[in-house]
């Protein structure tokens, strides 16, 4: 508007100047006009006056031009610069706005009536006090107005301007008229609120993260380091000196030579970004971990001009990467398994110790594939992870499978755990306990083997204690029996009485021998032999007694062996074996197999029964097709008096028998069973490492021998000692009995030739049978003696030939057995 009212002045004066030089121009042409014509001067002066209004009008139409370009060139530039200006004429107190002052404060010309009541209405409430304040003041000390402050735009929305004004004043020195500028500077004050925001959040983040920052300028060389920096040096803020010196002197020697090359790298632009790890010396000596990072800044050359950056403590960090690093080390290097399964069922880490023992070669080939796919039961994962949810940690025991589809025990122990994200994963570690089991399972069958060995003590010690008294009782009821039966007419209810009488003394006896046998009590005669001959002949005796319902089928092999055993025990086995096959299928019937092979056990084949050295074995089996047996039971067969059979069919001693014969051969016998399968007994004897060998001996049925010699006959039981005087006497020979040892003794003293023999029992008071016999042959050396016994731990047949006792006799005694020992010993057999 200045330079429009000072173009106004200029243009007067031009005008001016134009009348002027038009009346001087004029003159000197029109002069000899005016000279003869009196109308000549008045002519001129109506010339002088149209040239001048041509001129003034071609003036007035250049001026509107330009004050329209003007004006259009202004409202342009307010509008650019959101500029406005306003005039207040306070005598009327009229205000004037200019459009952009209306568009700042979001109002029309049109609708809008401009008062100062109005725009002070539009003044935000919190500011409007502070503005007619600072207004005020100023026109009182008649000053420029500045102020920023907000108005409230017709939408309800807020927006910042900035006003200058200035007042004019009369000569009076009274304010007349104020002009001013309103600049809306919302868009600027945005900008300065986000800032200080960002400032604020910076601050926050850096003191919150610890974090120190550096700014060095690579023109003067000034660096700056915020107090955050220092602190995690252990150093105030007022305590180092903004210099760079200080960076290189705390900073290990050799992490400054390294740093500078990264530095010349981000400055050359080798490097966007700077970034590094160094340890910087701490106010108390530590050293303190740091990591660097760091960007620069060019000017508009490319030119590096500042180097900004921070400084984080990682001492803490590093330690728990130093531990995480030791604790890797310790998992990828331990003997025992370690995998991680997340929910979704799939393997995403294992060690090596788990990779191997999967037997695979690479984590690649593992890793991504389901845990069901190394067990050997699919469902496994699925039962596992509900028990994780369920208690958090589960251990457990089960088979998994190998890459290559072999098996192998493994204990597991498993715990529910959570990733970053918070996503459940399932961390286990695993051993493979193989080895482990089967030295359990070989534990297990040591205790069993020790409690069956405490068994058989306990045994050994009823039978040691009951065999003695028992035989004697049974010696007394078999002799009265026989005697009886010699007496009782031919085909009389009463002989066949009396005959099972001795059939169930006979077998009483027989059970008296098997727990003494089993219990190792007994003495047994063990001699080189073929046991297939013994077998068949055992089977044709089963034979007849078998019904037709059962077949028999045979596999003997007659060339193994030999075996050192004693054949009745032979017997035994196959009798009590095929018993038991029998009553098996008594009900249903079925088929008998026996064979007789020859078979060589290795280590492997002997983990379970320890005192049996690996080598050549003859193997007797003898297998049912009957019900089997059940798997709770099988592992108490063995044990002594278990059967399952009803009264009347067992003892429970049979097979317990058979596994004492086995063990005291060296051997062992086994049991193969599955319900509804029937039932195998191997039984396996070492084969002896001799070529000789005798077979069996069979002795022919004999008559009873008799004879007519005086026989001295010996015992502290009153029955028997008569019942051996009546049995003896009915074989023909004269018989002398003492109940009193130690009289006997005397008797021999006196009359040392009166007797061709002497039967004695062993256990007797006052002096037992063994020292009586050593006593009577210092008296007479080549005196028979037979030495009886129903069981006694002091005597054996083999201590009796030691002390030079020719007879040994087991009670009870039979009339036959004793009849031929007696006839053997007078006539001088051997």
């Amino acid at each position: 508007m200045k330079q429009i009212v000072n173009d106004m002045k200029r243009w007067r004066l031009l005008s001016a100047y134009i009348f002027w030089g038009i009346h001087k121009a004029n003159y000197p042409f029109l002069r000899p006009v005016l000279w003869f014509a009196p109308w000549g001067y008045l002519l001129g002066a109506v010339l002088e006056l149209i040239v001048a209004m041509g001129l003034i009008l071609i003036y007035f139409k250049k001026t509107k031009n330009t004050l329209i370009e003007n004006e259009s060139r202004l409202i342009n530039a307010q509008r650019i610069a959101k500029v406005g200006d306003w005039a207040w004429q306070l005598k009327d107190n009229q205000l004037i706005w200019s459009d952009e002052t209306y568009r700042i404060f979001g109002q029309s010309p049109e609708k809008f009536n401009v008062t100062v009541e109005a725009f002070e209405n539009v003044i935000h409430p919190d500011d409007y006090e502070k503005f007619v304040r600072e207004r005020d003041s100023a026109l009182r000390k008649n000053r420029a107005v500045d102020i920023e402050h907000r108005i409230v735009l017709p939408d309800k929305s807020i927006r910042w301007v900035h006003e200058i004004s200035s007042a004019e004043k009369d000569e009076n020195n009274n304010v007349i008229k104020v002009t001013g500028t309103v600049q809306d500077i919302t868009d600027r004050k945005n900008a300065e609120t986000a800032l200080i925001e960002s400032q604020k959040r910076f601050t926050l983040a850096m003191e919150a993260s610890q974090d120190g920052l550096f700014d060095w300028n690579l023109i003067t060389n000034e660096i700056y380091y915020s107090p955050g920096w220092k602190i995690m040096l252990g150093y105030n803020d007022d305590e180092l000196p903004n210099d760079f010196s200080i960076w290189e002197n705390l900073t290990e020697p050799k992490d400054v030579e390294r740093s500078w090359t990264m530095q010349q790298e981000l400055i050359n632009k080798k490097c966007d970004r700077f970034e590094m790890e160094f340890k910087m010396k701490h106010k108390d000596g530590h050293w303190v971990d740091i990591l660097s990072r760091a960007k620069a800044v060019f000017d508009e050359d490319g030119k590096a001009v500042r180097i900004i950056g921070t400084h984080v403590d990682i001492t803490e960090r590093k330690k728990y990467e130093n531990q995480l690093k030791t604790l890797n080390f310790a998992i990828e290097n331990s003997l025992n398994g370690f995998d991680i399964v997340k929910a979704e069922g799939v393997l995403i880490y294992a060690n090596k110790a788990f990779i191997t023992m999967y037997g695979y070669d690479r984590a690649e080939e593992i890793i991504g594939t389901s845990p069901a796919d190394l067990c050997v039961d699919p469902q496994l994962p699925t039962k596992v992870i509900q028990k994780l949810q369920e208690s958090g940690e589960y251990e457990f025991e089960h088979v998994a499978k190998r890459k290559d589809g072999s098996t192998f025990d493994v204990l597991m122990y498993a715990r529910l755990a959570h990733d970053e994200q918070g996503n459940e994963i399932y961390p286990t570690s695993c051993i493979d306990i193989t080895e482990r089991q089967k030295a359990l399972i070989e534990r297990e069958q040591l205790e069993r083997q020790l409690q069956q060995a405490h068994k058989m003590e306990s045994i050994g010690t009823l039978a040691g204690g009951i065999a003695h008294d028992f035989n004697n009782i049974l010696g007394a009821i078999l002799g009265y029996a026989e005697m009886a039966q010699e007496g009782s007419p031919a085909g009389s209810m009463v002989r066949k009485d009396i005959e099972q009488v001795i059939k169930a003394s006979h077998r009483a006896k027989d059970l008296v021998k098997q727990i003494l046998s089993f219990s190792r009590q007994a003495e047994t005669d063990y001699i080189p032999l073929q046991p297939a001959v013994i077998i068949k002949e055992a089977l044709k005796m089963l034979r007849s007694s078998l019904p037709t319902t059962i077949d028999i089928q045979q596999d003997i092999d007659p060339e193994a062996g030999p075996i050192l055993a004693d054949p009745t025990q032979i017997h035994q086995i196959i009798n009590n074996l095929c018993t038991n096959a029998f009553h098996a299928m008594e009900e249903t019937g079925g088929t008998l197999n026996i064979s007789l092979k020859k078979r060589e056990l290795f280590p492997a084949d002997l983990i379970s029964e320890p005192h049996v050295q690996p080598g050549h074995f003859v193997e007797i089996s003898v297998g049912d097709s009957g019900p089997g047996i059940a798997p709770e039971i099988i592992n108490k067969i063995f044990d002594p008096f278990f059967t399952t059979k009803e009264v009347g069919k067992g003892t429970g001693m049979g097979l317990a028998i058979i596994h004492g014969i086995a063990k005291k051969s060296g051997g062992l016998v086994s049991c193969k069973s599955s319900p509804g399968e029937g039932a195998t007994f191997y039984v396996y004897i070492p084969v002896y490492a001799t070529t000789t060998h005798r077979e069996a001996e069979t002795t022919p049925l004999e008559l009873i021998q008799t004879g007519v010699e005086h026989i001295l006959f010996i015992d502290d039981e009153e029955m028997l000692a008569e019942m051996g005087r009546t049995m003896l006497e009915r074989l023909g020979y004269s018989v002398t009995v003492e109940t009193n040892s130690i009289e006997a003794l005397k008797i021999i003293q006196s009359q040392p030739d009166r007797f061709d023999l002497v039967i004695t029992d062993q256990t007797m008071p006052g002096m037992t049978g063994s020292d009586l016999a050593r006593r009577i042959l210092q008296i007479r050396p080549e005196l028979p003696i037979i030495l009886c016994t129903g069981f006694s731990n002091q005597i054996s047949e083999e201590k009796a030939r030691i002390y030079g006792i020719k007879g040994f006799a087991m009670k009870p005694l039979a009339k036959k057995d004793l009849a031929t020992l007696i006839r053997k010993l007078l006539d001088g057999e051997k």
